[in-house]
Formats: C-alpha cells, structure tokens, sequence
C-alpha cells in the first residue's frame, strides 16, 4: 500500500524520455511535466542508475555520458545508494520466481513496498507484480 508522495523511477520511463524513437516518448514527457507541475519528490535507485548507464551507452543514445552524469549528481531527481541484499529479500524471491522481472526491478518493487512510495514505470509485467503486491 502507498503511504506517501514519493516517487521511485524505473529505466524504462527515462530511457522513453531520452530516445525520442521510444513508443513510449510522448507519455514520458507527461510523466516529466506531471512531476514538475506537481512538484513530486521522485528518487531514482542506484542500481537503476547503473542499468541505465549500461542500456544507454550500448544503444548508442545521443549525449548518454551527460544524461548519465545528470542522473548521478543528483540534478533530476533524488539518488537513493543505499541497498543491500539478501537472498531472504523480496527482491530476491521475485527476480529468481517472477517470469520477465529483472533484479532492477524487483529491487525497485521491494523498495517501494517496504518505503510506501508509489512506482513510476513504463514496464506492463512490473506494474502487474507491484501491483499484485500493494492490492
């Protein structure tokens, strides 16, 4: 369940946001308006970062070096560095059984469960399982 305003944000709506040849490029441009017109405090998770840096650079996005910079000093949003695993984890139980969820994003999913914030993403099978969780 939510408990609060905070955002977290997965790969998949920044990397929608930095290639404009994104299906999803439009619907992340409402997401980036909605968060500055609302003024929503939106953190990113460092091994988010860490996906992106890698998804950027191998697809050869335009300027992804700056892109990258931007994220990690903490211009665009808030950078949460502290995580920490455990195979106990949730983010564990569901990156090993959940079908299509990667450890990036059943770390975001544990993340949220555990800080009642709310996820941010692009990604159908995330949304499903988080959503499964907080119901």
């Amino acid at each position: 369940m939510v408990k609060n305003k905070n955002r977290l944000i997965d790969s998949s709506v920044i990397m929608a946001l930095f290639n404009v040849e994104d299906r999803q490029h439009a619907k992340a441009i409402d997401v980036f308006k909605l968060i500055k017109k609302d003024r929503l405090m939106v953190k990113i998770s460092c091994v988010t970062i860490i996906e992106i840096v890698s998804l950027m650079k191998y697809r050869k996005i335009d300027q992804w070096q700056k892109y990258c910079e931007n994220l990690m000093d903490g211009s665009l949003f808030y950078v949460d560095n502290a995580y920490f695993i455990d195979h106990n984890d949730l983010s564990w139980k569901l990156a090993m059984e959940e079908e299509n969820i990667g450890m990036v994003d059943a770390i975001e999913i544990e993340h949220c469960i555990q800080n009642g914030e709310e996820l941010i993403s692009f990604d159908k099978k995330q949304n499903e399982v988080y959503q499964r969780l907080v119901s």
